[in-house]
């Protein structure tokens, strides 16, 4: 063999050992999944607990007798009105979205009268699964129960987006990506864990087209690791990405009148920095502009000092930093946000718009906020055997999510105003009644807060 040659095997097996590190340091392998009767007795009482708390977030009258904006004129409508085949297959906004369109479809057979408790239910039931989905994926990269409890948590209650999102069919695909975000992280070793990974993936896929965020991370996966179970997820995640966009070109789906498309990665990158970043590491009830602006500068200060004395003290080992996940949860977290403030945009070409005025997209921050929180753990993470001192980073830390939690558990929502479902369909009752010849009536939901709505059919009510 030339000398050429052995240069050649030699820099080729660098290469391979240098992708084969980084590939266990970004995506190690997950510890085997062991089912017992304990923990699965603990899994089903979190998870039940964990949607009572989401079901109570919701005021007014109620999860169970409300019904907020699209969960009513378009998917229970459409569900009421369709055949399921027709309906699941239906784009809303410019894309396809199969997680809501499934769930709706079980009120349908049920009772009418119960539709918002359903719907409703299924809506924090979902997100929950997730979160247990979110807790298992993360085990590779934070062994500690109560670290992984922490990345779980902003699911279920979360700090940002609980003006819009809570218990709300329509919005899921935004926990969905934060999700999907750990299913590409996550290298599952067993069959039912790799079923719900691609499920994750797949599903997600087929609901939003954000997906298409996560190309990058799906394909640098797939390079890194160069494993079936990789190439299978990265062909899901392009896949799916292929399918809503040739939809949206297509015109097979639209989003004609609905937002004002911007194309300006500066403007959505700041937006990330100075409003989404700051959300979620403050949480958005403390972050929402005051009357004073210096409160609000000072509140901008702790925000970059937090962040700062993370990176600190990783950079100076006094933590065990996973900077790979750090990274990628950063990235991904600034690419899911900018790309759905710019397939959403803004009526104008004006840079750091007040926070008041991107309400409407609070609910994209659902999606890239609780990665910002990955990334911070994942700077803090103690080392092995490391004393109570070791420990504090941390757990100030996740004192802190848990408070930002907590402050934006119950927030003023539009929910709140509208009218009561059962009111609603007591009028549609009789107006049927009055009307013998009628298929189905008008039901207006929404009170004075949102117009559109729902036609009910009468053979529902009568």
């Amino acid at each position: 063999m030339s000398v050429a040659a052995v240069i050649r095997s030699a820099d080729g097996e660098a290469r391979r050992d240098r992708r084969g590190r980084w590939s266990e340091a970004v995506f190690p392998a997950g510890p085997a999944v062991r089912v017992t009767w304990r923990g699965a007795v603990v899994a089903v009482v979190l998870v039940a607990a964990g949607t009572v708390l989401s079901l109570l977030r919701t005021q007014g009258h109620g999860a169970f007798d409300s019904i907020w904006a699209e969960d009513g004129n378009h998917f229970l409508n459409d569900a009421l009105n369709s055949t399921t085949d027709r309906t699941l297959l239906k784009g809303l906004n410019g894309y396809f979205v199969l997680l809501p369109r499934m769930i709706a479809e079980l009120p349908t057979v049920l009772p009418i009268g119960w539709a918002p408790a359903v719907m409703s239910t299924l809506a924090a039931l979902v997100t929950c699964l997730f979160a247990l989905f979110v807790y298992v994926a993360s085990g590779a990269h934070l062994e500690r129960p109560w670290l992984r409890f922490v990345v779980a948590l902003p699911l279920v209650l979360g700090n940002v987006a609980g003006i819009l999102t809570p218990n709300n069919i329509a919005t899921l695909q935004f926990a969905a990506m934060y999700t999907t975000f750990w299913a590409l992280m996550y290298v599952p070793t067993g069959r039912w864990t790799r079923l719900a990974a691609g499920g994750i993936v797949v599903l997600t896929g087929m609901t939003t087209i954000l997906i298409l965020a996560f190309v990058p991370l799906a394909l640098a996966r797939a390079w890194l690791r160069r494993d079936r179970w990789s190439y299978l997820l990265a062909g899901a995640v392009l896949l799916t990405t292929l399918v809503q966009g040739l939809s949206l070109v297509s015109g097979v789906n639209s989003r004609e009148g609905l937002s004002t498309t911007r194309i300006d990665p500066l403007w959505a990158f700041l937006e990330w920095l100075l409003w989404g970043v700051p959300a979620a590491v403050l949480g958005e009830s403390w972050m929402r502009s005051p009357r004073d602006p210096a409160l609000h500068a000072v509140r901008m200060v702790i925000v970059y000092a937090v962040i700062a004395a993370a990176i600190v003290l990783a950079a100076r080992r006094f933590t065990r930093p996973a900077w790979g996940l750090a990274l990628f949860a950063t990235v991904n977290s600034a690419a899911v946000l900018c790309l759905a403030m710019m397939g959403m945009g803004y009526p104008t070409d004006s840079y750091l718009v007040p926070d008041h005025l991107l309400q409407d997209t609070e609910r994209y921050l659902m999606a890239s906020a609780p990665m910002i929180i990955v990334a911070l753990v994942a700077l803090l993470r103690p080392r092995e055997g490391a004393s109570v001192r070791g420990w504090l980073p941390v757990a100030l830390y996740t004192a802190l999510v848990v408070a930002t939690c907590a402050a934006h558990y119950r927030v003023v929502q539009p929910r709140n105003y509208v009218e009561s479902w059962s009111v609603t369909v007591e009028r549609a009752r009789a107006e049927c009644a009055a009307r013998p010849d009628a298929r189905s009536v008008e039901a207006r939901y929404g009170g004075r807060i949102w117009y559109p709505w729902l036609m009910l059919p009468c053979e529902k009510v009568r």
